[in-house]
């Protein structure tokens, strides 16, 4: 056995591999980092130890590092997180919360993986663009990253208060208040209106919410955060609509929180990958355009087209068909089956018509060294910046941000590693240019304090 991250032994001529590996064994122990243990009689395997143990058994004694224990035939599985279940023929996933019934039918699910035993059509995946979405025939979906949902409410790390209100049927937002608002509206004399509405809805899930505390309070500024349609239940341009129609919202003031400390003369639109994408269809828009809209600040947009672009040639040349690049090509033309020409729809590639209509004064690029987005990305900010010198404006009017040695949306990972508390930083200076850079920095590094 190797180092504790990565170790390779044969057992009865089977090659085992793991951190993240796969076993099949007759009478195995198995040891690694995130300490797994095996002792299997019948037909037992074990895969992506640490995260997710699969086990299927006679007489098997499953642990790993979130403490699994499982002995079948009459199974009972416990794990830190309290999942209990009782199954005679059973596959077990696990890693945050497993629960599984109904012994030949058996669903898991958990915080994480959900694994389910089906036939049929019910079975057979009819498109893959795993880990976003799998579509099945029948037409289950599955959203392998879509994580917990959380309420609004007081979080104590950043004094933010958040809450829920409703726009139409199919829509929410989320407002959150940085506490400087209210203490702004305390030293005017003025009583405080951050009192929360009654909860209807949870459309923030986890990452999303910490982010935007963090984010509402780092600027400071009221914080907007919109629950749309999702595709393919409802396809594009759904997403659209139900951001425009937020927007609009926003602008109206219509909330009391934004009536009192929202300005509609300093309005910023920021989103990640997809969201990244709307927060770019929304500036382009005439609606916009009239209402005026201070900047953009796309975080690892989504964007892409037929033809590759420099840098990309190295991702793409060698793959082909089932590749992430042909995936990424064809979930766009499934969740927008009206698109004028593919990937190449401006929506998707809005470098091939231009940026000459953005309805903005400012824009912030924000991409990650190991992102294959990136490249799309530095295309859009350097067409910005050729955008603005041709209008006259200042090269401050558009910045471009690489974080090094990260991925897609690695901030919502790990929202305490340095390079998020930099990302955060840049961001909230770019909103409030007033902010000093260590002002702004000494702000990102607070919120991590519980």
């Amino acid at each position: 056995m190797s180092g504790a991250m990565s170790t390779v032994e044969r057992a009865f001529g089977i090659e085992v591999s793991h951190v993240f590996g796969k076993e099949r064994a007759g009478d195995v122990e198995v040891a690694n980092g995130f300490v797994a243990k095996e002792r299997a009689g019948d037909a037992a395997e074990v895969a992506a130890n640490g995260f997710i143990a699969k086990g299927r058994a006679c007489d098997v004694e499953v642990a790993n590092g979130f403490v699994v224990k499982e002995t079948a035939v009459d199974v009972e599985v416990t794990d830190a997180f309290t999942a209990e279940e009782r199954a005679c023929d059973v596959e077990v996933a696990n890693g945050i919360i497993a629960t599984e019934r109904d012994g030949d039918d058996v669903v898991a699910t958990n915080g994480f993986v959900t694994k389910e035993r089906r036939t049929g059509d019910d079975a057979e995946v009819a498109h893959d663009f795993s880990p976003l979405l799998v579509v099945y025939k029948s037409g289950r979906l599955e959203r392998p990253l879509i994580l917990p949902l959380v309420p609004p409410g007081h979080d104590d790390a950043t004094g933010v208060v958040s809450k829920d209100v409703p726009l139409s049927a199919s829509s929410f937002a989320r407002l959150y208040l940085p506490p400087e608002a209210r203490r702004r509206r305390r030293r005017e004399g003025q009583a405080p209106r951050a009192r929360l509405l009654p909860r209807r809805r949870v459309p923030a899930t986890c990452v999303y919410h910490r982010f935007l505390n963090d984010l509402a309070a780092a600027c400071p500024a009221v914080a907007v955060s919109v629950d749309y349609r999702l595709a393919p239940e409802h396809l594009l341009p759904a997403a659209y609509e139900d951001s425009l129609a937020a927007l609009k919202w926003v602008f109206s003031a219509a909330d009391p929180w934004l009536a009192a400390h929202g300005d509609p003369g300093s309005v910023f639109l920021a989103g990640d990958s997809a969201g990244g994408n709307i927060c770019h269809h929304l500036a382009m828009h005439p609606d916009v355009r009239a209402a005026g809209l201070k900047g953009i600040v796309l975080i690892h947009p989504w964007f892409w087209g037929k033809e590759p672009i420099a840098g990309e040639l190295e991702h793409r040349s060698p793959v082909v068909g089932s590749s992430r690049m042909a995936k990424k090509k064809s979930l766009w033309e499934y969740v927008c089956p009206d698109a004028a020409d593919g990937v190449d729809d401006p929506r998707m590639n809005p470098t091939a018509p231009g940026l000459e209509n953005l309805a903005c004064e400012k824009v912030m690029v924000c991409v990650a060294e190991g992102d294959h987005l990136r490249w799309r990305g530095k295309a859009y900010a350097a067409d910005a910046a050729a955008r603005a010198k041709a209008n006259g404006s200042e090269p401050s009017t558009v910045e471009m941000f690489e974080s090094m040695g990260v991925g897609h949306v690695f901030y919502l990972l790990d929202p305490d590693m340095d390079e998020a508390r930099e990302l955060l930083s840049r961001i909230a200076g770019f909103v409030n240019p007033k902010l000093t850079s260590e002002r702004a920095a000494a702000a990102a590094a607070s919120l991590t304090i519980e």
